[in-house]
Parts: structure tokens; C-alpha cells; sequence
């Protein structure tokens, strides 16, 4: 973690559901336990998003993000 000196990135995925809710956070590539899990609670913060369509209708969007921790 950050206290500790660890710099990097951690790579996330979640699901936007045709709500616009966020869901099934997970870490694809992790860094640190506490990193990892600051990067779950991060996310799940977000508000709604608006959903992702497809032929009109609202549909799961799967996202891959990479989050980068620096000290500064």
C-alpha cells in the first residue's frame, strides 16, 4: 500500500448492468491486499452509469480498468 512505498497499477472488472448499476467488481491483476481491496471500494462508490444498448434495448457491459497508485 501506499505507507508501505507500493507504486503500480491494479487491474479491475466490473459489469454495468441495464440499471446502471455496478456490479461483480473483481481484480484481475492485484498489487496489494490493501490496494486491491481500496480499488473494490472505489468502484462500488461510482453513482449509476447510464447502461450500454444494444438494437435498443439495455444490456450488460463488461469493463476492464487499470487503476495506477502513485506516491506522491
Amino acid at each position: 500500500d501506499l505507507r508501505n512505498g507500493i507504486e503500480g497499477r491494479v487491474h479491475a472488472s466490473f459489469i454495468v448492468n441495464p440499471l446502471g448499476e455496478i456490479t461483480e467488481i473483481k481484480i484481475v491483476r492485484g498489487l496489494s491486499p490493501t490496494l486491491d481491496a481500496e480499488t473494490i471500494r472505489a468502484i462500488g462508490t461510482l453513482p449509476r452509469l447510464k447502461p450500454g444498448k444494444q438494437n435498443g434495448q439495455a444490456v450488460n457491459v463488461a469493463f476492464n480498468v487499470p487503476i495506477t497508485y502513485t506516491i506522491q
